[in-house]
């Protein structure tokens, strides 16, 4: 049944049940439709003792976020993985990079080693020829401060290669047996 309710209209209106009208749900010149919920009434002395109710909210469009979170898991995890990645190659370079570092200075070590020998050797022939007069003493010191570059060079040599030992041990996490 189709019709309109206008206002100052009157519609007697007969329940199944009699009671207080509390709520109405429809709107003054609204179009009422056959099966159309108009009211509600008062059922507060219908219900007996203590009342209670659980209420359970499940997302019906929620498959979208869920999808959506799935994908920005998934790139989180692989730029963690690239960063795992770059973390290995930069562990990598600096391993590499640490080692030739130590053998550069294992060379120069056995190098400054020679020179100082070589420095020794033109110490004693420098003394030599300036007890015999050959050379002046100006050109003995200079013999004499040769020596001790050489010297200091091979101190700096060992110095070296010590902070690349520490460099490689720092990198492989080795360092407290140093």
């Amino acid at each position: 049944m189709r019709g309109t309710l206008l206002p100052f209209d009157e519609t007697e209106i007969h329940p199944e049940v009699a009671g207080k009208v509390v709520m109405l749900f429809i709107k003054e010149g609204a179009l009422v439709i056959k099966g159309t919920l108009l009211s509600k009434l008062f059922d507060g002395d219908l219900q007996y003792g203590p009342s209670g109710s659980i209420g359970i909210s499940v997302p019906l469009f929620s498959g979208a976020l869920v999808k959506k979170q799935l994908q920005v898991t998934d790139i989180q995890i692989k730029n963690q993985d690239l960063t795992i990645a770059q973390t290995k190659n930069d562990l990598e370079t600096a391993m590499n990079n640490a080692y030739i570092n130590y053998n550069n200075s294992l060379k120069a070590i056995d190098l400054e080693k020679n020179n100082l020998v070589l420095a020794t050797e033109n110490i004693f022939i420098a003394t030599e020829r300036y007890k015999k007069l050959n050379i002046t003493s100006v050109e003995l010191r200079q013999v004499q401060i040769s020596y001790n570059d050489a010297k200091n060079r091979l101190y700096n040599a060992l110095y070296q290669a010590k902070i690349a030992e520490a460099g490689i041990a720092l990198l492989t996490g080795d360092i407290a047996n140093l």
